[in-house]
């Protein structure tokens, strides 16, 4: 939603605000998996989306498919409908 931010806005804008040092370790992780990328503004660090939102989108979906329903659309719309 924020296309680029800083730890702290991408924090401010999470429920709940976790700890700025949450943020920063989560973000540090989620560009070793190729995630996110930054950029280096001063001493801030700008984050933005490595992968276009589609794409992790159905990355993201495709797992929970395999991870719970066996890969199978059908038994997890079935599930959704039940």
């Amino acid at each position: 939603q924020l296309n680029e931010a800083t730890a702290k806005e991408i924090g401010d804008a999470l429920p709940d605000q976790p700890a700025n040092a949450t943020v920063r370790t989560i973000l540090r992780i989620l560009e070793e998996k190729g995630v996110v990328k930054h950029r280096q503004d001063g001493k801030r660090f700008i984050y933005r989306p490595a992968v276009p939102r589609e794409k992790a989108a159905k990355s993201a979906l495709r797992r929970v498919l395999d991870t719970f329903f066996g890969g199978s659309v059908e038994d997890a719309l079935a599930t959704h409908l039940a």
